[in-house]
């Protein structure tokens, strides 16, 4: 059961960003499994009550009650509902946004546009619309979509961050780092990388950078041949007893005993 409140709707709006509505529906307990399509314009579900699941080509996601399903235009998608009690408001319509995802967005409950979508459902529950209300709703529906496309956008951003300068710090083989280096690296403010780095991975970017420095040391320290000293020079460090004062506070021993004990399992395991 749904019924169509607004078809074809040729007003458009010049605010954030210029939406034309074109479609709001009311949906309730719709237990039909559709088929999968796509369209030209972006929809909007919002999930009064139950749940829903919404497949793409890419992968499957549920959304419940008070999350939205954000479809941008040329994605594929197929909505499977269950049998319990269902209620949705779906909106249709076109925007100027030059952000658009890849794949669907479910927005949770808990996403930080929660505000502006329970303004959104606000209006939407009036089931009496007038000019003004579909002016707000296209306001809503436009600072929704564009809130959420930046933030993703910009998330994105920062992952991709991240992943510089883990590749910049592994393609350094244990060579010495600083901080500075990093944030140069990645354009930005020794605190901000730092910060930045700590939010993302839960680790904080100088003690990324010794864990590594430390793995890099173990592994020439068992394998390779090389004196300690040697070692120390190659991976830049002043002298044998700033190198032998790093690996102890980052491992708990000195470099030459842990490379006895290597070199002890070694011979007990092939002797």
């Amino acid at each position: 059961m749904h019924k169509n409140y607004l078809k074809n709707i040729t007003l458009q709006r010049y605010l954030l960003n210029p939406v034309t509505l074109l479609f709001i529906q009311h949906d309730e307990n719709i237990r039909a499994r559709r088929v999968t399509h796509a369209h030209a314009f972006w929809q909007l579900e919002y999930i009064v009550s139950g749940s829903v699941e919404i497949k793409s080509d890419k992968n499957k996601q549920k959304a419940g009650t008070d999350d939205c399903i954000l479809i941008p235009p040329g994605c594929p998608h197929c909505f499977i509902y269950n049998n319990k009690p269902q209620s949705s408001w779906s909106i249709k319509f076109h925007t100027a946004i030059e952000i658009q995802p890849e794949n669907i967005l479910v927005l949770k409950r808990s996403d930080h546009s929660i505000s502006i979508r329970h303004l959104l459902l606000a209006e939407l529950n009036k089931h009496s619309f007038s000019g003004e209300s579909f002016l707000v709703i296209e306001s809503l529906t436009g600072l929704l979509t564009e809130l959420e496309l930046q933030t993703r956008q910009a998330a994105s951003a920062e992952l991709a961050i991240i992943d510089r300068v883990k590749m910049f710090v592994d393609n350094k083989a244990g060579r010495r780092i600083t901080v500075n280096e990093v944030a140069g690296l990645a354009g930005c403010s020794r605190n901000h990388i730092s910060s930045l780095f700590h939010k993302e991975t839960g680790i904080k970017l100088k003690t990324f950078i010794d864990e590594q420095r430390v793995e890099t040391a173990r592994k020439m320290l068992q394998y390779s041949n090389l004196k300690i000293a040697g070692i120390a020079a190659i991976m830049e460090f002043p002298d044998i007893f700033s190198f032998s004062r790093f690996f102890f506070r980052n491992s708990g021993m000195y470099p030459n005993k842990f490379r006895q004990q290597k070199q002890f399992q070694k011979y007990t395991l092939h002797g």
